[in-house]
């Protein structure tokens, strides 16, 4: 079976997913070649096996549930700091 990452998603929550169990991501890590902690891609291709718990693996499938706990894309940082201050509209001058 194969499962495509999607934005923000961990190996912890790929386990979660389609094993039922947080404890799959290192039989997942192993399936796959990659570390339980490396930055996954959108798009990735994932293979997994059967899930060791059915009931939770068929909950998330059926409700559409997609566990993302990763950072995903970042926002730009806006721009800030004593640069870009406005004097008496960012801080107060006493």
């Amino acid at each position: 079976m194969e499962v495509t990452v999607v934005s923000g998603q961990t190996a912890l929550d790929i386990a979660i997913q389609c094993y039922g169990s947080a404890e799959a991501a290192v039989a997942l890590a192993i399936l796959n070649g990659i570390s339980v902690t490396d930055d996954l891609e959108p798009g990735q291709k994932l293979a997994y096996d059967t899930p060791l718990d059915k009931q939770v693996a068929g909950y998330y499938g059926s409700k559409g549930i997609i566990p993302t706990t990763g950072l995903g894309e970042a926002a730009p940082a806006s721009p800030g700091g004593i640069g870009y201050w406005i004097i008496e509209l960012d801080n107060v001058v006493m």
